[in-house]
Protein backbone atom coordinates (compact mmCIF):
# COMPACT_ATOMS: atom_id res chain seq x y z
CA UNK A 1 0.00 0.00 0.00
CA UNK A 2 1.41 3.38 -0.94
CA UNK A 3 1.15 6.73 0.79
CA UNK A 4 -1.75 8.91 -0.33
CA UNK A 5 -1.07 11.29 -3.20
CA UNK A 6 -3.02 14.48 -2.60
CA UNK A 7 -4.40 16.27 -5.65
CA UNK A 8 -5.93 19.36 -4.07
CA UNK A 9 -9.27 20.16 -2.47
CA UNK A 10 -8.69 17.24 -0.11
CA UNK A 11 -8.95 14.55 -2.80
CA UNK A 12 -6.33 11.81 -2.44
CA UNK A 13 -5.29 8.87 -4.61
CA UNK A 14 -4.35 5.77 -2.61
CA UNK A 15 -3.03 2.52 -4.05
CA UNK A 16 -3.95 -0.73 -2.27
CA UNK A 17 -2.48 -3.61 -4.22
CA UNK A 18 -3.79 -3.32 -7.78
CA UNK A 19 -6.71 -1.09 -6.75
CA UNK A 20 -6.78 2.69 -6.87
CA UNK A 21 -8.97 4.40 -4.27
CA UNK A 22 -10.05 8.06 -4.37
CA UNK A 23 -11.16 9.83 -1.23
CA UNK A 24 -10.20 11.98 1.68
CA UNK A 25 -8.84 11.54 5.18
CA UNK A 26 -8.67 13.75 8.22
CA UNK A 27 -7.96 13.71 11.89
CA UNK A 28 -8.87 15.42 15.13
CA UNK A 29 -7.39 14.78 18.56
CA UNK A 30 -8.13 11.12 19.23
CA UNK A 31 -9.67 10.23 15.84
CA UNK A 32 -8.57 9.49 12.30
CA UNK A 33 -11.35 9.44 9.69
CA UNK A 34 -11.70 8.80 6.01
CA UNK A 35 -13.83 7.77 3.12
CA UNK A 36 -12.80 6.42 -0.26
CA UNK A 37 -13.96 4.34 -3.18
CA UNK A 38 -12.71 2.86 -6.39
CA UNK A 39 -13.63 4.84 -9.49
CA UNK A 40 -16.29 2.31 -10.50
CA UNK A 41 -17.68 2.28 -6.91
CA UNK A 42 -17.20 -1.49 -6.67
CA UNK A 43 -15.40 -0.99 -3.32
CA UNK A 44 -16.21 1.74 -0.81
CA UNK A 45 -15.12 2.45 2.73
CA UNK A 46 -15.99 4.94 5.44
CA UNK A 47 -14.13 4.70 8.73
CA UNK A 48 -13.42 6.48 11.99
CA UNK A 49 -10.64 5.12 14.19
CA UNK A 50 -9.93 6.10 17.78
CA UNK A 51 -6.16 6.70 17.82
CA UNK A 52 -3.42 8.81 19.34
CA UNK A 53 -1.77 9.14 15.92
CA UNK A 54 -2.14 12.63 14.41
CA UNK A 55 -1.30 14.20 11.06
CA UNK A 56 0.54 13.23 7.92
CA UNK A 57 0.83 9.50 7.30
CA UNK A 58 -1.94 7.00 7.89
CA UNK A 59 -1.85 5.31 11.29
CA UNK A 60 -1.06 1.56 11.36
CA UNK A 61 -4.72 0.78 12.20
CA UNK A 62 -5.93 2.87 9.25
CA UNK A 63 -3.40 1.17 6.96
CA UNK A 64 -4.83 -2.23 7.99
CA UNK A 65 -8.39 -1.05 7.27
CA UNK A 66 -7.45 0.20 3.80
CA UNK A 67 -5.53 -3.03 3.09
CA UNK A 68 -8.55 -5.14 4.12
CA UNK A 69 -10.92 -3.14 1.91
CA UNK A 70 -8.43 -3.42 -0.96
CA UNK A 71 -7.97 -7.16 -0.43
CA UNK A 72 -4.24 -6.74 0.27
CA UNK A 73 -2.45 -8.91 2.84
Amino acid sequence: MSRPGYLGLGLARLLAGDLVFWGTTGDRPGYQNGMASTRDLSRRAVYSVNTLHMGGDLSPVTQRIVAAVGGVG
